[in-house]
């Protein structure tokens, strides 16, 4: 008579071997939003400047060197265009869910942490720590289709 733990270790090491050839295409995709799909106007931006106590010093515009059309398109194949900047074309992913890396055609990414994203509404804040005195900037950039 046959032993059954000789099947139960076949079928074992059988299935060990199946889970450890598993391909790339079984991982989950990276994170993805459809809403930021297409073509966002840029309508305005407030750069402010804090100290460390956390209050308000100043707030002003941003300043867009009298550019009169800025936008910034995203395609569903990673694909991005702005004019902002004079950055032109380059690519897009989601880092997760609040923070969008974009990369220039020469391959420089920007991470723009995502403060909305609705579907007529993009607005983005970034922060800038490079203050030697320990004041501090957010500058809040408006967007919507």
């Amino acid at each position: 008579m046959q032993k059954p733990y000789f099947l139960l270790l076949t079928l074992l090491i059988t299935s060990g071997i199946l889970v450890s050839c598993k391909s790339k295409n079984d991982d989950p995709a990276p994170y993805t939003n459809p809403l930021i799909y297409g073509r966002w106007e840029y309508v305005v931006g407030l750069d402010s400047l804090w100290n460390r106590q956390n209050q308000l010093l100043s707030a002003d515009t941003v300043d867009t060197k009298g550019e009169e059309d800025i936008y910034l398109t995203f395609r569903e194949n990673g694909q991005a265009e702005t004019t902002l900047d004079e950055v032109g074309s380059g690519t897009y992913r989601f880092r997760d869910a609040q923070t969008l890396e974009v990369k220039n055609s020469s391959g420089v990414a920007d991470y723009l942490p995502i403060l909305t994203l609705t579907n007529n509404q993009l607005i983005f804040v970034i922060t800038d720590t490079a203050y030697g005195n320990g004041n501090y900037s957010k500058q809040y950039l408006y967007f919507r289709k």
